[in-house]
């Protein structure tokens, strides 16, 4: 049994295109532009990191911990 789902969405202008899937033990997903790079993933227990890069450099970086159980 899968324990994530990513999706992404691509935008036309006449249509939207929109692609699923599940993971195990996690989903990765990434979007660029000509000079632009994100990705993202995010782990079975909640966890992840977000990362935006543009020509090299790193612009935004950002982890974060598992959720917590209740």
């Amino acid at each position: 049994m899968a324990n994530c789902y990513g999706m992404a969405q691509g935008v036309d202008k006449n249509r939207t295109r929109k692609v699923t899937f599940l993971g195990s033990e996690g989903v990765e997903a990434c979007a660029t532009t000509r000079h632009t790079f994100v990705t993202v993933e995010v782990q079975k227990d909640g966890s992840g990191h977000v990362e935006v890069e543009r020509d090299g450099l790193v612009l935004h970086e950002f982890a974060f911990g598992p959720e917590e159980v209740v």
